[in-house]
């Protein structure tokens, strides 16, 4: 009954309203240890869905590596196809480095989709016999309604809030000025201090930075036995590799303007191949008089916006592709001799050859003068 209670205030409240645990606690009597087991209870039962998301880079807002969690909170158990909708849309948005997502067993990219771990009840949430997890810092289960719900696709008369709060694995983060004080400086949890000591391995080198997870992959069912399967997607250490490959990029500030799309490209399971197409595609090296702007273009053309468009065409050619037909050894993605990269470039050098070698014929100079002396013309 405490989880219903609690599932139907967090649905139910009104927009910008700052709903807490620690803050209930004060206000009920069923205590803080009974809300928290019931927030469990509420997302081993998927009713709430957590979305831990750690930030690649710095902003005005937060450092790189911080945490934050967007918190749904749903009428009817959420499954695995819409949590899998919500990745995509996260990593589509950018500087993404890791997301995880609570509970597990809706992870998209679960190995073994099978084993759920907890069976889903057809009716409301109950607190049942709940596995023991670790107590989350005091605070940190928040549901700050903004008042925009999501489309269900099953279900009759659902209700849906979502929040972007902060998580105990944030650590220090810098307040935003409308968060309450003691958002930010709640204690932390001994995940938070697990990820704080991995945060600092990575500041001092001691420890690589895990590549960004990926968009949910194909179901099985779905996949062709003939089609063709992508190549690896880049790591951290294969992106700045890729990035030193790119031509005018030299320094290690080209690196760092072009490595967040990188790898954001990869993550959207863009191959180096397709990632290089497109740059090729987008960026005239030839009309470019400071080489020191491309790795500014290059960063410009890798945005979440440019990328999805990018893959739209990509799956274009896949789908007018020839079956059987060989492949373009520059550019993978496009049938040999049907390669508009190639057919464009070899335009332009026949255009600069012909500029080369075309020869005026000359001009007799002392007849031209002897004309213009007569009054006749030229």
């Amino acid at each position: 009954m405490i989880a219903k209670g609690l599932l139907l205030t967090m649905v139910r409240a009104k927009d910008g309203a700052d709903i807490t645990v620690e803050g209930l606690a004060e206000t009920h009597d069923e205590g803080r240890a009974s809300l928290e087991k019931a927030m469990r209870s509420l997302v081993a039962d998927a009713y709430v869905v957590k979305f831990k998301i750690q930030q690649q880079a710095s902003d005005g807002e937060r450092r790189g590596g911080a945490w934050r969690t967007e918190v749904i909170a749903d009428t009817v158990p959420i499954d695995r196809e819409w949590v899998g909708e919500q990745l995509a849309a996260i990593i589509a948005e950018g500087n993404v480095r890791a997301v995880r997502i609570e509970p597990a067993h809706l992870d998209p990219r679960a190995e073994n989709r099978a084993a759920t771990g907890r069976r889903i009840p057809a009716v409301g949430p109950t607190c049942g016999n709940v596995a023991k997890e670790e107590e989350t810092a005091g605070g940190t289960d928040r549901c700050i309604t903004d008042g925009r719900s999501t489309d269900r696709r099953s279900g009759g008369g659902s209700i849906r809030k979502k929040t972007v709060v902060k998580d105990s694995l944030s650590g220090h983060m810098v307040p935003t000025g409308d968060e309450p004080k003691d958002v930010t400086e709640g204690r932390e949890s001994s995940a938070a201090r697990e990820d704080d000591r991995e945060l600092a391995a990575v500041d001092a080198g001691e420890l690589q930075v895990p590549p960004p997870v990926g968009v949910p992959q194909q179901r099985e069912s779905d996949v062709v036995e003939d089609q063709e399967q992508p190549e690896q997607q880049l790591d951290q250490a294969d992106a700045e590799a890729f990035a030193l490959s790119l031509p005018h990029v030299t320094s290690k500030a080209d690196v760092a303007r072009v490595l967040p799309g990188i790898l954001r490209a990869a993550a959207l399971g863009m191959t180096p191949d397709q990632v290089r197409a497109h740059l090729d595609r987008m960026v005239n090296l030839g009309e470019i008089r400071n080489p020191g702007a491309v790795s500014t273009l290059y960063a410009r053309h890798l945005e979440p916006k440019t990328l999805l468009a990018a893959l739209a065409v990509t799956e274009s050619a896949k789908s007018s592709a020839r079956p059987g037909a060989d492949k373009c050894t520059q550019h993978r993605v496009y049938d040999a001799g049907d390669c508009p990269l190639c057919i464009k470039a070899a335009r332009v050098a026949a255009i600069r050859e012909d500029d080369r070698t075309e020869d005026p014929a000359p001009v007799d100079g002392s007849g031209l003068l002897a004309r213009l002396r007569a009054g006749m013309s030229a």
